[in-house]
Order: structure tokens, then sequence, then C-alpha cells
């Protein structure tokens, strides 16, 4: 990910990565993550990071509702 993305959103396995690395760099640093990728369920680690869909989409109608 873009290294001005927020730390709060790397809640899983990301790397940051300067928007100012050439298109060649952002190429490399992916394809050294995905050599030997293994994907898993990261769903529990995401509700806990407070990323739940449900959760959010309830609070923003709440918030709305006031």
């Amino acid at each position: 990910m873009s290294d001005i993305i927020p730390k709060e959103a790397f809640i899983c396995n990301a790397t940051a990565v300067s928007l100012h690395r050439s298109p060649q760099e952002w190429a490399k640093v992916i394809c050294e993550k995905i050599k030997n990728f293994e994907r898993k369920d990261e769903a529990e680690v995401i509700r806990q990071a407070g990323f739940d869909a449900k959760e959010v989409g309830q609070f923003i109608q709440d918030e709305y509702l006031k």
C-alpha cells in the first residue's frame, strides 16, 4: 500500500511503499510479497480492528439518525 495510508489500515499483511518510487520498484515489492504468499482467513483480525462492515454500517446509520 502507499506509505500515505494511515497506519491504522495496516491490519493484515501489508507493506508500505512510497508513491515516489517507480512502477518498476512497486512491481518488485509486489513480486517479492507474492512469492510465498499463503491466503488465509483474516476476518477475525479485521473485525477486531474495527473494520467489520455490519458494525460500521450500523454505527454510521445510528449517527445519521441522531
